[in-house]
């Protein structure tokens, strides 16, 4: 069975805990926009913050001025297993072998989808929250916001029970909980055997190999924000926005995000990466704003029950929700 391993990293870890992104070269650039925004909140930060890839990532000077640590980790031909295209790119599997490969380094890591926007909260404090024997803490996915005990289709596709979902975008990981339990060894036996089973990618992986052991994190660290639940953000004190689907603030095709976020990524961009301005989102066209504005607060409205649910339940930052399932698979 091929085993992932590091073949390439600019500085070891400084910290005993971390942030990290995978990314692929064409997603860097939001990585880091990601990566500048925390770093920007917490300056004399204790944890390091690291952009992880199969392949290597063009030199940026951002990663030196923000100390960022930068691994590449070779994957052998696991890369044909497994389900990818062109917006799914096999770098959002490298999330799932970073635990073991990185057991000695860490004790406690923050994984981030690269398409999320940080507003506020105290990731420091966040990565030292007592996970109370769950080898992950997670936010449930939208698609069990209305009825949590509803079977998630990919995992049951693979003959599982239903569990409580999670979406994969934020990942608090006790990395010895996590590697005792084998998650990450378990996830590489089904990638090598359903690979191309896995509707959802690592997401459907993860959820599978984990079966509800997992801890609730509040809401507001990834408020899932599409165009079905953009509406009900401003409900919830909000520390990451999760640009969820296909739509973001910073490609051309779509008008609906506001300012608010478009904005800090267009500056980024342009100051960054001169070449990616131009794809950020552009204002929609007037004719088309009241269609594409009641066509939006229709399907927010489909989300009302589940969205104030959610809302109700989530309470401080560091307010978890202990795992339902009592004896875990080893």
């Amino acid at each position: 069975m091929p085993q992932p391993q590091i073949t390439a990293q600019n500085r070891p870890a400084q910290h005993r805990r971390a942030v990290y992104l995978c990314a692929d070269d064409r997603y860097a650039p939001f990585a880091l926009f990601l990566a500048h925004q925390i770093a920007a909140a917490h300056p004399s930060r204790d944890f390091d913050i690291c952009i992880v890839s199969d392949t290597p990532i063009t030199p940026h000077p951002l990663h030196d001025a923000l100390g960022l640590r930068l691994v590449q980790i070779d994957t052998s031909e696991l890369t044909t297993l497994v389900l990818v295209g062109a917006r799914i790119g096999f770098a959002t599997y490298l999330r799932v072998f970073m635990p073991q490969l990185w057991a000695q380094d860490y004790d406690q890591l923050l994984y981030l989808d690269g398409d999320i926007f940080y507003q506020r909260g105290d990731v420091s404090a966040l990565l030292r929250q007592n996970l109370g024997g769950a080898p992950v803490a997670a936010v449930l996915d939208t698609k069990q916001w209305h009825k949590p005990n509803r079977p998630a289709g990919d995992v049951a596709a693979l003959g599982l029970p239903a569990a409580p979902y999670f979406n994969a975008g934020v990942l608090l990981i006790d990395v010895a909980r996590f590697n005792d339990l084998r998650i990450g060894a378990r996830i590489l036996e089904l990638l090598v055997a359903r690979g191309q089973d896995l509707v959802w990618h690592d997401q459907t992986a993860l959820n599978a190999v984990v079966q509800g052991n997992w801890a609730q994190m509040p809401l507001q660290w990834n408020f899932q924000y599409s165009h079905k639940t953009m509406f009900w953000a401003g409900f919830v004190d909000v520390c990451f926005f999760h640009f969820i689907g296909r739509r973001k603030p910073f490609l051309r095709r779509y008008g609906g995000f506001p300012e608010r976020f478009v904005s800090p990524y267009r500056q980024f961009l342009a100051a960054h990466f001169p070449p990616l301005d131009a794809q950020v989102q552009s204002r929609p066209a007037a004719p088309l704003r009241w269609l594409s504005g009641a066509l939006i607060a229709v399907l927010n409205l489909t989300m009302l029950r589940g969205a104030l649910r959610m809302r109700a339940q989530s309470g401080g930052d560091l307010e978890f929700r202990a795992p339902k399932t009592k004896n875990p698979p080893q």
